[in-house]
């Protein structure tokens, strides 16, 4: 059953003449969406970085996750949006509500950046809060935009001193960030 949200989009979208602008919340993707996935993710802390498609964590201050979606089709349509998926029962640790900025970068990390030099953030894209639920899937949509302007994110935590961090396994088709397009 469509929530009252996707409904008043829906709507609200059919009363202004626009045409699948921007994918429905309420819609889960499936025959008509396409889906990407991260193609780099490296982690910057003060003391280095590291490299990898799989760890995801994130702490209060002093970790942050540099994503990349590079494999994002040219022939995309309509408008790309960034999500975090978490099927029923997926573990995100960390001690209570996880909550997280994403802002758009200016580029894709290289291999000289530093805690200093890595990509400044050229907006912030928003803020969620990461949660998982034992019987339920949990979509937690970030944002969406022009699939051209999804290419390079950071993501690190709201600094309220009282969650220090948080990390789950990014498995591609499971769990984790993507962006939904094409709908």
């Amino acid at each position: 059953m469509p929530s009252f949200t996707s409904t008043f989009l829906y709507v609200s979208a059919a009363l202004l003449g626009a045409t699948s602008a921007f994918p429905m919340p309420g819609a889960m993707p499936g025959g008509s969406c396409k889906i990407s996935y991260p193609t780099s993710m490296t982690e910057f802390t003060p003391h280095g970085k590291s490299d990898s498609l799989t760890d995801f964590c994130i702490s209060s201050g002093n970790r942050v996750k540099f994503v990349e979606f590079g494999a994002i089709p040219s022939d995309a349509r309509g408008a790309c949006q960034l999500e975090f998926y978490f099927p029923a029962g997926y573990s995100i640790y960390g001690p209570g509500n996880h909550q997280v900025n994403v802002w758009k970068t200016e580029r894709a990390p290289n291999a000289n950046d530093t805690w200093t030099s890595a990509p400044k953030p050229i907006t912030t894209f928003g803020t969620v809060t990461l949660n998982s639920k034992p019987t339920e899937e949990s979509r937690i949509i970030v944002n969406s935009g022009s699939c051209e302007s999804m290419k390079h994110f950071k993501v690190g935590m709201v600094d309220y001193g009282l969650n220090p961090g948080v990390n789950y396994i990014q498995e591609q088709g499971v769990a984790g960030m993507r962006i939904v397009h094409s709908c």
